[in-house]
């Protein structure tokens, strides 16, 4: 399993989910990764992009407005390290954290995980409007499609109890996803 804390770099609630992560042991039988924030510019700035902007390689295009998608599919190095990473990696499950819409996103695919995840964080599993051109969930979904890549809104004002919640889900979804007896009958 793969989590990522923080993504657009004002939106770094769930890096408090990938602390107390870092900071337990992993659950017995499981490969736990956390990487906090893929965008330690935008995170040091306050801003949704990093240096330059941010961007994915799946469905890729040009985006007007607030968001600045690159100059093209995997212009920036956060983009190439995580897209490098998950090559190499190949998660059976990713966590994206995001913020501020307080739900699960409900991916196209196998349900069973956003739907537990939902049901242990206790966050509504509600499916987000898009499609979002250059979407890292989009892209793994579509280029690993055994596995789940899902996002996590937490709220604007995220409460100690829901980072506790947030980080117990994980390590719960961790071990009910290792354990042999699960993994024969739910496949990803």
């Amino acid at each position: 399993m793969l989590v990522v804390g923080d993504l657009h770099g004002d939106e770094a609630a769930g890096m408090r989910i990938t602390r107390r992560l870092i900071a337990a042991p992993h659950p017995a039988g499981t490969e736990l990764m956390v990487v906090p924030t893929i965008n330690p510019d935008g995170l040091a700035a306050g801003t949704r992009g990093n240096a330059r902007g941010v961007d994915f390689p799946f469905d890729w295009q040009p985006l007007s407005g607030g968001e600045y998608s690159g100059t093209g599919p995997l212009s920036e190095p956060e983009s190439r390290a995580a897209y490098r990473l998950i090559l190499r990696t190949r998660p059976d499950l990713t966590i994206w954290f995001h913020q501020p819409f307080d739900l699960v996103d409900r991916p196209a695919g196998n349900p069973f995980a956003p739907r537990r995840f939902s049901q242990l964080i206790g966050l509504p599993l509600i499916r987000l409007r898009g499609p979002y051109p250059g979407s890292a969930t989009r892209w793994q979904n579509h280029r690993f499609p055994q596995s789940s890549a899902l996002v996590v809104e937490l709220p604007r004002r995220v409460t100690p109890s829901l980072i506790r919640r947030g980080t117990a889900a994980v390590r719960t979804l961790a071990s009910e996803l290792a354990s042999p007896a699960l993994s024969r009958g739910v496949a990803l």
